[in-house]
């Protein structure tokens, strides 16, 4: 069965995947003893206050996408 999603959609998805990944071992989630380990809930408005905007740097992504005209 052919997806219906175009690779343009695939290629968005995997680097939101890949930056949720990144933010979530950069907050310390990864850690049992953190409160929101497991949940990946609240990261991209860290990433959007500035507090994960190193790993930004890193990847190349900008910060516009996140901020959805605010």
């Amino acid at each position: 069965m052919a997806s219906s999603f175009g690779k343009d959609w695939i290629a968005e998805n995997q680097r939101r995947v890949k930056l949720l990944s990144i933010w979530y071992l950069e907050d310390g989630r990864d850690n049992p003893e953190h409160p929101k380990h497991g949940l990946y809930t609240g990261l991209a408005i860290l990433a959007r206050e500035g507090k994960l905007s190193g790993v930004l740097a890193d990847t190349g992504q900008s910060t516009a996408p996140l901020n959805n005209g605010k």
